[in-house]
Order: C-alpha cells, then sequence, then structure tokens
C-alpha cells in the first residue's frame, strides 16, 4: 500500500525509469532473437501492424509524468479503493 502511495504521490527517478527502459528494450531484442520471437513479431505486423522498433518507441515515450499521470488514474486510493487479497499456502495443490 505504501508503494502505491507513493508512485501516486511522488514523481519517479530518471535513472530508474532509464534503468527499467533499458532492461525492457533488452528482454524484447532477446526475444525477438528466437524463432518464437519471429513469429511474434511477424503476427505483430500482421495483426496489428506493430514493429519491433514501434515497441521500442513506446519504451521511449514513458516518462516519470506519465508514470505518475497513470498511477493517480488507475491506481486506487488506499481509503476508498477495493482490494482484494488472497492468502494461500505454497505446499498446497
Amino acid at each position: 500500500m505504501e508503494e502505491i502511495k507513493g508512485l501516486k504521490a511522488q514523481r519517479v527517478d530518471n535513472k530508474h525509469i532509464e534503468r527499467i527502459r533499458r532492461l525492457a528494450k533488452y528482454g524484447l531484442a532477446k526475444t525477438f532473437e528466437s524463432n518464437e520471437g519471429h513469429v511474434s513479431a511477424i503476427e505483430a505486423k500482421l495483426d496489428d501492424n506493430l514493429t519491433p522498433e514501434a515497441y521500442m518507441e513506446g519504451y521511449d515515450s514513458v516518462t516519470a509524468d506519465r508514470v505518475l499521470d497513470v498511477a493517480n488514474k488507475y491506481l486506487p486510493d488506499r481509503e476508498t479503493g477495493k482490494y482484494v487479497l488472497f492468502v494461500r499456502n505454497p505446499l498446497e495443490k
């Protein structure tokens, strides 16, 4: 709950955003190096006209202000939000 509150109140550090952006781009490039990644890229291009470059541009559009706006728009408030807590025993099947 404190992390959600922090995301809604404070801008994320630009260094943190850049680090996550680099990790996401690396993960995407790594995915596209596999046969399955090639098939996914072809599907995305044919179905949605999305290219690997378009994905990369999407990552570049993430800013601290945009994270703050999205957090305030989509993350619930502690006082008025609705939450679900699911507790399970990982040893049970």
